[in-house]
């Protein structure tokens, strides 16, 4: 059975978003939220896990390149212990590193492609992020058997 997913890259200012249903396995970048009150952010993701029926979350953890905790992952840690205060869903967490490195790298790819400056054109990286650590989360999950 599929269920929907929510990703978050988790920054003190602004969290990217990407969401995707398990059975597909196609992570969607959606637009990040900006925020300066933690409170009104966590209500906001529990809107949108309500609204859209959000079966699972997965939050980005940055870790080091020897894999080792780093001052930021502490912070999310914080983070994901308040949202599992504000929200019945499951809560996992995917190795972010290098997604917004990625991330940077594929907008590049894609300004190339359509040679635009124009700033609507321009994919937040944030949720780009989130989107390659759903993606990555997502392959490792097993696959279902096609019938």
């Amino acid at each position: 059975m599929s269920e929907k997913i929510l990703a978050i890259d988790y920054g003190s200012k602004k969290i990217g978003l990407a969401s995707a249903d398990s059975k597909l396995k196609i992570a969607v970048p959606r637009p990040a939220i900006y925020y300066s009150d933690r409170q009104k952010l966590l209500e906001e993701i529990k809107k949108i896990v309500e609204k859209e029926g959000i079966g699972k979350i997965v939050v980005g953890l940055p870790l080091s390149f020897s894999f080792q905790e780093t001052t930021i992952s502490e912070e999310v840690w914080g983070f994901a212990e308040e949202l599992k205060k504000n929200v019945a869903v499951a809560i996992e967490f995917e190795n972010e590193i290098l997604s917004s490195k990625e991330a940077e790298s594929e907008r590049s790819a894609v300004f190339r492609k359509i040679k635009s400056r124009s700033p609507k054109k321009e994919m937040d990286l944030d949720s780009q992020a989130a989107a390659i650590i759903l993606d990555s989360y997502l392959k490792k999950q097993p696959g279902e058997v096609a019938e």
